[in-house]
C-alpha cells in the first residue's frame, strides 16, 4: 500500500488588471491556463495505478478553473469547492490553524489529494505538515509542493 500524497498547488496566473471584477471573480489568463496544464501533466506523472484521486479547490473563479484543468487532464470525477481554501478564510474561519492542519494530515491511505488554493494557504499547508514554511517568492502561480510522509518536494 502506498503512502497518501497531498499535492498543494497555487492557482494559475489570473487577470489581476480586471478591476471591474471582485478579487474572487477574476478568471485565469491564457498564461494561467497553460501553467495549469503543465502542472496537471507533472501531477499525472506521479499517479500510481489504483490510487484514489480527490481534488479540492478554493471556490474562487481562478481556483475552480485551475482545479478543473487538473481534473480534466487527470480524468478525475469532480472538484469539491472547499471554503477552508478560500481567500481570507484564515481570518474568518474559527480555529483555522487546527482545521488546515487536520486537512493536511488526515488523508486516506493509497490516495492522492490535490488542493488548489492561494499563496498563503499553500504556505500554511506546507508548514502544517511540519516543513519549513516557503517564502512568497518560492510559490509562483501554477507551482506547488508534493507532501508525502515526512518529505516536501517542489512540484515541476
Amino acid at each position: 500500500m502506498y503512502e497518501p500524497k497531498l499535492i498543494v498547488v497555487r492557482h494559475g496566473s489570473y487577470l489581476s488588471s480586471e478591476r471591474s471584477l471582485s478579487e474572487d471573480k477574476r478568471p485565469l489568463s491564457e498564461a494561467g491556463k497553460e501553467e495549469m496544464k503543465a502542472t496537471a501533466s507533472a501531477i499525472r506523472a506521479l499517479m500510481r495505478a489504483g490510487e484514489a484521486l480527490r481534488i479540492f479547490s478554493s471556490p474562487t473563479v481562478r481556483g475552480m478553473q485551475s482545479a478543473e484543468i487538473i481534473r480534466g487532464i487527470l480524468r478525475g470525477e469532480k472538484v469539491v469547492a472547499l471554503p477552508l481554501l478560500e481567500i481570507g478564510s484564515r481570518y474568518i474561519i474559527g480555529d483555522y490553524p487546527k482545521r488546515i492542519a487536520k486537512f493536511a494530515t488526515n488523508l486516506p491511505p493509497h490516495s492522492m489529494t490535490i488542493a488548489v488554493t492561494h499563496i498563503t494557504h499553500v504556505m500554511d499547508i506546507v508548514a502544517a505538515r511540519g516543513n519549513r514554511k516557503p517564502k512568497e517568492g518560492e510559490v509562483p502561480c501554477g507551482s506547488g509542493f508534493i507532501l508525502a510522509g515526512g518529505t516536501c518536494t517542489p512540484l515541476r
